[in-house]
């Protein structure tokens, strides 16, 4: 079942909402939202205090995503090398060609709607790019 949380504060008194009621209520916060610097990728509500071993965990890569892209080329022999631009500031890497697929793995270390951008040239200078969504399917070219 998904919830609804809000926290409003005013001064040292912060406000927890669930689902539009107020669930919680302290009156002495000592740290404002705003001493968040950056962007907030990844919030969690736990049951309980976290050790510090499993806040830990939290820091490390979110996960391995898989692109792999089906490709055609009219030139039969050409032989082909494929890269892939993860988009998350990193140089694009060369992915594996086996026949006449793309096949590349990178582990995201932030969460997001990261569209990688995959590439396959051949030997004669042609190619082909495309946007991939990561996940479980095959893309085709």
């Amino acid at each position: 079942m998904w919830k609804r949380i809000a926290y409003t504060q005013t001064g040292t008194t912060g406000v927890l909402y669930e689902d539009g009621v107020e669930a919680g209520r302290n009156t002495s916060v000592t740290i404002t939202p705003g001493a968040i610097k950056g962007w907030i990728c990844d919030f969690r509500v736990y049951d309980r205090a976290l050790a510090d071993g499993e806040v830990g965990q939290l820091a490390l890569p979110v996960a391995t995503q898989v692109v792999t892209a089906a490709f055609t080329d009219r030139g039969g022999s050409d032989t082909h090398t494929c890269t892939v631009d993860w988009k998350d500031g990193g140089r694009p890497v060369k992915g594996r060609i086996t026949g006449t697929t793309c096949h590349a793995e990178h582990v995201y270390r932030r969460p997001g709607g990261h569209r990688p951008v995959l590439t396959v040239t051949d030997d004669d200078g042609g190619g082909a790019t495309v946007t991939v969504p990561v996940g479980p399917r095959p893309h085709t070219m």
